[in-house]
């Protein structure tokens, strides 16, 4: 798998497969190289295991769990703030149309970065049951022939 991949570095990027990520210990994180930055991308978390002589990939895909936890704390800090400034008497431009407003921009943020990543899982599938069946070139797009 190590081979057939990118490592996933903010210090050194580069390269040209069409996976990053990192393996290690059994462990896998993969993600799809896309052209520009969407933290909402999909990425495939899970670990290698030998059962029977074959290796068996178990895994999850979805958002990097950091970036969910992150949003989720966005929501819940606007929600107190917005709540906090009805509760203080605010005028109605602080607590009733800022927070709500900042809210819309959240969901709208993480629906389009979802939208950009919704073929990513389907790909990232595909490419780890071909590299553990051995059936591609670890520089190839999944589903291209060897």
């Amino acid at each position: 798998m190590r081979a057939a991949i990118d490592a996933d570095s903010l210090l050194l990027p580069g390269g040209s497969r069409p996976v990053v990520g990192r393996v290690s210990n059994g462990l896998v994180r993969l993600r799809k190289r896309i052209g520009y930055r969407n933290s909402f991308q999909t990425y495939l978390i899970g670990s290698l295991e030998q059962r029977n002589n074959v290796t068996v990939f178990r895994g999850k895909a979805g958002m990097n769990p950091l970036v969910a936890a992150f949003m989720a704390l966005w929501f819940v800090v606007l929600i107190l703030i917005g709540g906090a400034g009805l509760v203080a008497g605010r005028q109605p431009l602080e607590a009733m149309i800022i927070p709500p407003l900042m809210m819309v921009f959240g969901v709208a943020g993480v629906w389009l970065g979802r939208w950009l990543a919704r073929s990513e899982k389907a790909f990232l599938i595909a490419f780890v049951a071909e590299v553990i069946a051995a059936s591609r070139a670890p520089d190839s797009e999944p589903g291209t022939p060897t």
